[in-house]
This record gives C-alpha cells, sequence and structure tokens, in this order.
C-alpha cells in the first residue's frame, strides 16, 4: 500500500486519492472474496470432497494464494 502511495505522491495525487485508491482494493478483495466463497460453496453442495470455507477462511486463502503465486506475474 505504501508503494501505491510513493507512486501516487509521485504523480501529483494527494492523501485523499490515495486513500481511495487504497479503499477500492480493499473493497475488491472482499468482494472477490465473497464470490469465491459463494462458488466454493456450491461445489461444495455438488462434491462433498470440496471443503465449505467461511468467509475469513476464504479471505486468507486469497491472501495466501496471491503471496504464493506473486512472483509468477508478470512485471510492468
Amino acid at each position: 500500500m505504501y508503494k501505491q502511495y510513493k507512486r501516487n505522491r509521485q504523480a501529483g495525487l494527494g492523501f485523499g486519492a490515495s486513500l481511495a485508491v487504497a479503499l477500492t482494493a480493499i473493497g475488491i478483495v472482499a468482494l472477490m472474496a465473497w464470490i469465491e466463497m459463494l462458488a466454493l460453496g456450491g461445489l461444495h453442495d455438488s462434491w462433498a470432497a470440496v471443503p465449505a470455507l467461511g468467509y475469513g477462511a476464504t479471505i486468507l486463502l486469497m491472501l495466501v494464494t496471491s503471496v504464493l503465486f506473486k512472483d509468477f506475474k508478470t512485471k510492468e
């Protein structure tokens, strides 16, 4: 988040714009986790082998996978 603030600062954007970017990113992660939780719940209903995860576990799963696969993303 600090790197994003630093980039915005260099682009001439203030603290308010950086805060808006950070809150939007957090909101997107929360929405994606909720959608993933619903999808896993649907799969769990069809196949018992798929675990039913709650919202908190889904957010942790998303964060862990993003950290593990961060190096495989293309660099800018």
